[in-house]
């Protein structure tokens, strides 16, 4: 608390054992990561490590000779190192290569390499219906020139709808795993945020036949309860900051607004009642 302001806390535990992977090694046991999608917090965490007086374990692909060309591309510094482990990929297809940046794509065929990456990048689950009606629903949310930040999971078909929807031309996507703000960096001062998630999970089993969705199972665990081991995000906060909230399903979208949860629509095929409401442990506006 200060001044009577309520905050989130974070207890951060005494890190001493890190396990990285990296591309190569030099001699002296600095690290490059010229494969690999991001270093993320990489160099931090070894820091980290170090400080407590623990031990630093790096995977790497291979063993180089000379060190790096230009210094800034060693990542972690050999000093910091205190176990490599040599271990060799596996054949990687040109949709990884195209993601690590080792070769670029020309625009015009961007569209086509989205249907490579769709199909050689991420396993469909078992379930994929539910995956796609949500983020054809998000996907109606992008407005032009919007900077948006995809989450990884279900909010990855957001690209996928706003390519169909040419709006893909008209926004600038971002992925953001943690390199530079987490979670909570992003959402505290984004003007609008969409979270993208399924009623329920485990054994949930949902269809769509000319855009009416049917539950065929419900799903064991609930995604909406009383109360939650912890917080990593402020609706007070976020009321308080004026930003728009929006909790997008496969059956429905509720918006945040100062007395709680607003169920604002649910999709043709859905019983209000018997799919959503009587599902709830707390009251909504509807």
């Amino acid at each position: 608390m200060d001044g009577g302001e309520e905050f989130l806390y974070y207890k951060l535990p005494k890190i001493n054992v890190a396990l990285i992977k990296g591309t190569a090694a030099d001699r002296k046991g600095n690290i490059t990561f010229d494969d690999m999608f991001m270093s993320g917090d990489a160099l931090s965490i070894c820091q980290a490590v170090k400080a407590n007086r623990g031990k630093v374990i790096v995977q790497v692909d291979r063993l180089v000779d000379t060190p790096p060309s230009r210094p800034r591309n060693a990542i972690i510094p050999g000093c910091l190192v205190d176990a490599i482990v040599v271990a060799e990929p596996e054949a990687r297809n040109e949709a990884y290569t195209a993601l690590t940046g080792s070769f670029e794509i020309p625009y015009e065929e961007w569209n086509t390499w989205s249907e490579r990456l769709d199909s050689v990048s991420v396993k469909q689950s078992k379930n994929s219906t539910v995956a796609n009606i949500i983020g054809k629903r998000a996907s109606k949310e992008l407005r032009v020139d919007d900077i948006v930040n995809i989450g990884i999971g279900i909010p990855e078909m957001v690209s996928r709808f706003a390519r169909k929807s040419g709006m893909l031309d008209m926004v600038t996507l971002t992925v953001e795993s943690g390199g530079i703000g987490g979670f909570a960096n992003i959402t505290s001062k984004t003007p609008t945020v969409v979270f993208c998630f399924s009623f329920t999970a485990k054994g949930l089993e949902v269809s769509q036949t000319k855009g009416i969705v049917t539950v065929e199972k419900e799903g064991t665990i609930p995604k909406f309860v009383d109360q939650v081991k912890s917080t990593s995000f402020s609706a007070r906060r976020a009321i308080a900051n004026g930003q728009k909230v929006l909790y997008v399903t496969e059956r429905c979208v509720f918006r945040l607004t100062p007395k709680g949860l607003k169920l604002i629509e649910v999709y043709p095929g859905i019983d209000v009642q018997k799919d959503v409401l009587d599902l709830l442990p707390f009251e909504v506006e509807v």
